[in-house]
């Protein structure tokens, strides 16, 4: 449906409506009328087509993208009833840019943010780069960790 452009959709918000809203309403419904959880995967900016993947029947989207203009506390306040934010450690703007405490912090701010009321599922928003050294990866999921305690929201071993 869009691609990973920043402040905006790839496709013009028509675009995406008329050719992918029949389609994707059909596979989501049914999906959904025999149980199943429908997550949508769209990199990059996706604000203006939000309101038509709730009505379409999305009940997550991954990943938060922060790197492409996508504001955390719009997401939540506008969204968080509606969908589960899946994401939040975005790669380019969080994990790359970042280390030690300055990235505890940033991983705390998100998790003060999406936690509060529930669905919010941690996740890196993309695969991890090469360029990432794998103990700031690491330390990141043991802030998450307690993070989660904290939040109320680590599941059960």
């Amino acid at each position: 449906m869009t691609g990973a452009a920043t402040r905006r959709c790839f496709f013009a918000a028509h675009v995406a409506q008329a050719d992918q809203a029949i389609r994707q309403t059909r596979v989501v419904q049914y999906a959904r009328s025999i149980g199943l959880y429908v997550n949508l995967h769209s990199d990059g900016y996706i604000m203006q087509i939000l309101d038509d993947l709730v009505e379409i029947g999305y009940h997550s989207w991954h990943p938060l993208q922060e790197s492409s203009g996508m504001d955390p506390q719009t997401i939540k306040d506008n969204y968080g009833d509606k969908f589960v934010c899946y994401g939040s450690l975005d790669v380019i703007d969080g994990l790359l840019a970042y280390e030690g405490d300055v990235l505890a912090e940033y991983i705390s701010k998100r998790f003060q943010i999406y936690a509060p009321g529930g669905g919010f599922i941690f996740n890196t928003g993309h695969f991890v780069q090469p360029d990432i050294p794998p103990q700031r990866l690491i330390g990141a999921y043991k802030v998450v960790n307690e993070l989660a305690k904290q939040y109320g929201t680590l599941a059960p071993a």
